[in-house]
């Protein structure tokens, strides 16, 4: 287990370590922490029952314990930052990180859930008042652009309305894409900039090579990437997409939608990068739509294909 590892799971895989050397009270803390991550986040990745202990009012040490407990845990996480820096364990499957604001026209969007719950999905500002997104991502309320560290997101811009693609219906069924219209038009700057609409196309080659971007998580069923990251993957063509050994036309892929994943190593998107972009030879021509797990071979990307929506998107903005 590498001091990434560590901090990209600061708390169950932290103490799944621990509890192979320490007391069953160890282990019962665990459980209510982990009782605790499953209500506070829908990214926490189930662990293997533990054995049973005995109930924490039967231990006649238990406040020492907890205080030593406590005290061995804040110390490690202590030494852990010293040594590594904001980023350096951040990294999405396959990816590296961004330049800082080498992709103005990347946009963080978010809506709350409940009071503790917040949902978060990538977008493309493609006009000054227009932000471009999954639908499957929902009814989004606050915009972010120039935004690198999540941590630091500056100021929200609030949503006018979202417009969906009248023929979306779910996820799997295509015409994956949103229109998201915010309440006062935004200035263009270094940190921040339009992207243009794609050039009509009919297609895009199988073999060419694009990126895909956002601050999903970093591993499947982790946890959202403060930093913006970004990943090279290859596109693929539909027929192997929809073959037996691929995704068995479960969703079909369609000419809508563009498949994209790797040859050798591991590149992918994942939760949270829903609504990104998917970038070939400096194009917008993909949104992060679906896709099965993260980072499987048979099971690439897929995205949908913005060429097709250029007239639609165009009719809306334009209106």
């Amino acid at each position: 287990m590498s001091v990434c590892d560590l901090l990209t799971f600061p708390q169950h895989t932290f103490l799944w370590l621990i509890e192979k050397t320490t007391t069953s009270f160890e282990l019962n803390v665990y459980e209510d922490l982990r009782a605790e991550r499953d209500q506070s986040t829908s990214f926490f990745r189930p662990k293997p029952d533990l054995k049973k202990t005995y109930p924490l009012h039967q231990d006649p040490l238990k406040d020492q314990k907890m205080t030593l407990f406590r005290v061995f845990s804040l110390w490690v996480l202590i030494i852990l930052s010293l040594y590594l820096q904001t980023g350096d364990c951040t990294k999405i499957i396959g990816g590296t990180e961004v330049k800082p604001h080498s992709l103005p026209y990347m946009a963080l969007i978010s809506r709350k859930i409940n009071k503790t719950h917040t949902s978060w999905c990538g977008g493309i500002l493609i006009d000054s008042e227009w932000v471009l997104t999954a639908a499957h991502c929902g009814e989004m309320e606050l915009v972010y652009l120039g935004v690198h560290n999540m941590k630091q997101p500056g100021h929200g811009v609030k949503v006018k309305r979202n417009v969906l693609h009248p023929d979306y219906m779910t996820i799997k069924e295509g015409n994956d894409i949103m229109l998201v219209q915010l309440n006062k038009p935004v200035g263009q700057n270094s940190m921040i900039k339009v992207m243009p609409l794609p050039k009509p196309v009919e297609d895009i080659r199988a073999g060419t090579e694009c990126f895909v971007a956002g601050w999903g998580v970093t591993k499947e069923n982790s946890f959202l990437s403060d930093i913006l990251m970004s990943a090279k993957v290859t596109v693929i063509d539909r027929v192997t997409c929809n073959s037996t050994e691929y995704y068995n036309k479960d969703p079909i892929i369609t000419a809508n939608m563009l498949c994209a994943g790797y040859d050798i190593d591991p590149a992918d998107a994942c939760q949270g990068d829903s609504g990104g972009p998917l970038v070939c030879d400096g194009e917008l021509e993909g949104l992060v739509s679906y896709g099965e797990g993260c980072g499987i071979k048979t099971k690439p990307g897929i995205y949908t294909f913005i060429p097709k929506y250029n007239k639609w998107i165009q009719d809306i903005v334009n209106y």
